[in-house]
């Protein structure tokens, strides 16, 4: 998760919806934003002029989630539950060109809100993931 762009805890409201040839989407609510893994991307433009943009934790308003539309390719595919804490979960993706969210079991973290670890969960919600990830994973690749 400490490589991710993004870690959140989010309810998933919707979806599969196809989006392209081969991915779906998840309309989703954030219920907590626990990591925004880079504050400067850049958006390259025709003749590569490219456009610095800043994001922080305020900026970004995740409500879609991507992923592939199927397992063989890595697809978190999810069936909606009625119960709400059901379609509760820990996701850590990374960012497309487009600031969407991208998922998938290969490279990212999809968790069951209800199946996080307590101590996990308890670095997450006081705050201190962000520093938990650059004291412990600094040297890493």
């Amino acid at each position: 998760m400490c490589k991710a762009d993004y870690v959140s805890m989010v309810l998933v409201k919707s979806g599969p919806t196809a989006a392209g040839k081969f991915d779906v989407t998840y309309e989703i609510e954030v219920q907590e934003t626990f990591l925004v893994g880079f504050s400067l991307f850049v958006a390259c433009l025709i003749n590569y002029l490219c456009v610095f943009h800043t994001r922080d934790e305020n900026s970004v308003n995740v409500t879609t989630l991507a992923t592939p539309s199927s397992k063989a390719a890595c697809g978190m595919l999810a069936d909606l539950q009625s119960d709400a804490d059901a379609n509760m979960f820990l996701v850590a993706g990374k960012f497309d060109n487009d600031g969407i969210v991208h998922l998938n079991f290969c490279t990212s973290v999809v968790l069951p809100w209800r199946k996080v670890d307590p101590e996990d969960r308890l670095v997450l919600e006081s705050g201190e993931f962000h520093h938990f990830c650059s004291t412990n994973f600094e040297n890493t690749e």
